[in-house]
């Protein structure tokens, strides 16, 4: 009784290791979806890590521009003074 258990059990698991054909399709489909996915992610982070540099290095000359402009303002200010102007 034992032995015929055991060769119903090895049967049953020898069958498991074998992969069907629906199962195998629709392992690819999810696999293919997961790639798609997966590109789309990254075009996204793409795009935002580039909107994001954009937007900085806007930012940057931004400053850059107003501290020079405060700079001259200042400048212009003191020479005025120095000639007695307004």
């Amino acid at each position: 009784m034992e032995q015929i258990i055991e060769r119903v059990m090895c049967r049953v698991l020898d069958d498991r290791k074998r992969v069907d054909e629906d199962t195998h399709s629709t392992h690819h489909l999810w696999v293919g979806n997961r790639i798609e996915r997966d590109k789309k992610r990254e075009e996204l982070w793409l795009k935002v890590r580039a909107h994001v540099y954009g937007w900085g290095a806007v930012t940057v000359l931004a400053g850059f521009f107003y501290s020079f402009g405060e700079w001259v303002r200042h400048l212009l200010m003191a020479m005025f003074k120095a000639k007695g102007g307004p």
